[in-house]
């Protein structure tokens, strides 16, 4: 197994990593870190590494930063990280890298779901003025997160309504006890059902998911709630139109609990490094 990690970033959960690392009697270098650690050594540089190692980078880094790690790491390591720039594919077979996308990866998605969904509970408690009890939530999507954010939602007494596309996910949460709503929507001019729902979240990571027939059959007073990666799976000028408050929430693991999703992050990497 490899015993030397590079942690590049200042992420909440790379901070817990990195000492979860030390704890292992792993060699832990904080590359671009502006945190320190105990038993860590910061380094400027990859080109003063030259054994290989297991490098993790943030999960969003510049496409032109993404590459220069991937030149500047020793031969034969091991990356972890968020998708892969174009081009980097090449980078990767010349130099004998092996890159895993950790946002892909099962496992650690059914791991992230919880504090994820745990996260989007807190913050909509936080950033309304009225109890869950009794009020109407439209779930878009009903995947790993999808299920345990509907899971709470319904154990405080909300009424949750699934979302989706996928036939499989709307028999899984009809099974377990939630109205469902099949996308594509045709609404044919009747919108006033959709008034009813106090707050919207998307998982769905799917470009205007979340469209204009939806901002304007919404009540103006709905709160949306945006954690799916992807920059437009909202129409956002529809909801400013509509006078619809919007709340990207990306990352909460790592703003709720980032020593778990910093424990969810090695058990990966040592599947990884099996």
């Amino acid at each position: 197994m490899y015993n030397t990690f590079v942690i590049c970033g200042d992420d909440k959960r790379y901070r817990h990593l990195a000492a979860l690392l030390v704890d292992d009697e792993k060699e832990v270098y904080l590359w671009g870190c502006s945190f320190s650690c105990l038993g860590c050594r910061p380094i400027c540089t990859l080109y003063t590494l030259t054994k290989p190692v297991v490098l993790v980078l943030p999960f969003t880094v510049q496409d032109a930063e993404q590459i220069y790690a991937l030149k500047t790491v020793p031969r034969s390591s091991v990356i972890v990280g968020g998708p892969l720039t174009p081009g980097a594919d090449e980078v990767l077979q010349e130099k004998e890298l092996t890159y895993h996308n950790l946002l892909d990866d099962l496992s650690y998605k059914r791991d992230n779901a919880i504090p994820t969904a745990e996260g989007v509970l807190a913050l909509v408690i936080g950033e309304t003025d009225r109890v869950l009890r009794g009020q109407e939530i439209l779930l878009f999507g009903y995947g790993s997160v999808g299920k345990d954010t509907a899971k709470l939602f319904s154990a405080c007494g909300a009424k949750v309504c699934v979302a989706s596309v996928s036939e499989e996910e709307l028999t899984s949460a009809k099974e377990s006890g939630f109205d469902t709503l099949k996308l594509p929507l045709v609404l044919n001019g009747d919108k006033g059902f959709l008034k009813k729902f106090f707050c919207c979240i998307n998982t769905i990571p799917c470009s205007k998911i979340v469209n204009n027939e939806f901002m304007r059959g919404f009540a103006p007073t709905i709160l949306l709630v945006e954690i799916a990666s992807g920059g437009d799976n909202l129409d956002y000028a529809a909801a400013e139109d509509c006078g619809i408050r919007v709340l990207r929430a990306m990352s909460l693991p790592g703003k709720i609990a980032p020593r778990s999703a910093a424990e969810y992050i090695r058990n990966t990497l040592y599947q990884y490094l099996k």
